[in-house]
This record gives structure tokens, sequence and C-alpha cells, in this order.
């Protein structure tokens, strides 16, 4: 998410809002993790001082053990995943919606309830094919534009 908000054209800034461990999925979010412990995180990404992207972050809580002291020092993790765990990525699936804010995402926002965002939750894999990570975003169109491109 910080390169995304870079390219861009804004300076990020993470703050951490919230860290769990023993997390239990939403039974709204339709993606079961594949280990019992969840690792959940709710990070808000900023692009020049203004929150651009809210993302709650599940992990499997058994294959990184510290990850929670990492995630509260709202630093970007996707790097610390290849040095400290040694994982590489190898792919990832995501699903982007179109909504309107309800009234908990709109304050942390600080945009009227029923403001127009995208939805995505993102699924990534490591190369062992290990469901890794889930996120689920919500991007605030007015403050972001990216493209996506997808290879067939």
């Amino acid at each position: 998410m910080v390169d995304i908000i870079k390219l861009a054209g804004s300076t990020p800034k993470i703050k951490t809002l919230a860290v769990s461990k023993d997390y239990k999925t939403p039974k709204d979010l339709s993606v079961q993790m594949p280990l019992g412990k969840i690792l959940y995180a709710r990070r808000l990404y900023y692009g020049n001082d203004k929150p651009m992207v809210l993302v709650d972050c599940y992990f499997p809580q058994d294959l990184f053990p510290g990850f929670d002291v990492i995630l509260k020092s709202d630093e970007p993790y996707y790097d610390l995943f290849k040095s400290k765990f040694n994982l590489e990525f190898s792919r990832s699936e995501r699903t982007i919606e179109a909504l309107n804010l309800k009234k908990k995402e709109a304050e942390i926002f600080d945009v009227p309830v029923g403001s127009a965002y995208s939805y995505s939750i993102v699924k990534t894999y490591d190369t062992l094919n290990r469901l890794i990570e889930v996120n689920v975003c919500w991007l605030m169109p007015d403050a972001m534009h990216f493209t996506i491109e997808q290879d067939e």
C-alpha cells in the first residue's frame, strides 16, 4: 500500500489503529484462514496526511510469531515478511466493488456517511501456495487513483 500511495504522488504514513491476537474473522468475510489462530491489525494509510486507505489485515498467527509487535510499529510489513520470516510472495487474488461508506468508516475518513468508496478483498499466497494474508481495504476514490493490471 505504501508503494501505491507513492505512485499516486503522495507521501505515505501509516497509523495502526488496532492489533489483536487470537482473533476470529468476521462472518461477512467469505475467506477462511487455514490456521486456527488469527492475528488481526487495522491500519490507516495516509497520503500527504490525508486518510486514503483503511485496511483490516488478517494473518495466520502461527506462521508469524512476534508479528503483533512489528505491526504496532506503524512500519510497512511486506519487507519484514522476507527478512524476518523468509517468505516470498507468489500471487494474490483480489475482488473490488464500489459501495457507500457506513458510519464507522466514514468517521475514520472524515467524510459524510454514504460517500462512495472502493471495497477490496486481497488474498496473498506464498511460494508454497499457503494463504498467508487477507486484507480488506476501503479506498477513497477521490483521494487515490491507480490502475490495476491483470495477468491472464
